[in-house]
């Protein structure tokens, strides 16, 4: 339940902050630091706040990311682990640096989710669906658009 909370907060502050309410952003995340808890432990919710609110970056800089984990955020793989090894995608392909990348977690789980919900695009199959028996590149093209459809990638 608090997350779902916490996501409607997270689409507020994305909001005013693309209305250019900055200072309004800024007191609210103050606010929300004195929550106890939004910075739990388990949850770190204020973390994802704040992640959440990063600008677009290059790949260079999600790749580099990695190397130094940062509450509020998970590490991702453009060609996701379960199903490229399922058809068949080595592991250390897909545990390979240029597959790897450090994302915002509330975005990651937008992502997710956006991956196993059925969609037109792909003839009402979900994303995940739709790229079983496919390639490396069609997987990893989807991937890096989806990025930036979600405003993580530049």
């Amino acid at each position: 339940m608090r997350y779902g909370v916490v996501t409607e907060i997270g689409q507020a502050l994305q909001e005013a902050l693309t209305a250019g309410a900055l200072l309004w952003v800024q007191n609210t995340l103050g606010g929300l630091a004195t929550i106890w808890w939004m910075k739990q432990a388990a949850t770190n919710y204020y973390y994802q706040l704040l992640a959440n609110l990063d600008p677009p970056k290059t790949l260079q800089e999600l790749q580099d990311a990695v190397k130094r984990p940062t509450l509020g955020y998970h590490v991702h793989h453009i060609v996701e682990w379960e199903s490229g090894l399922a058809d068949g995608i080595t592991q250390d392909r897909i545990e390979s640096s240029d597959n790897l990348v450090e994302i915002p977690e509330m975005k990651h789980r937008e992502i997710s989710d956006w991956y196993q919900t059925p969609n037109k695009e792909f003839g009402g199959l979900s994303p995940r669906d739709y790229l079983r028996g496919k390639g490396w590149e069609e997987r990893y093209d989807l991937g890096i658009q989806k990025l930036k459809d979600f405003g993580i990638l530049k």
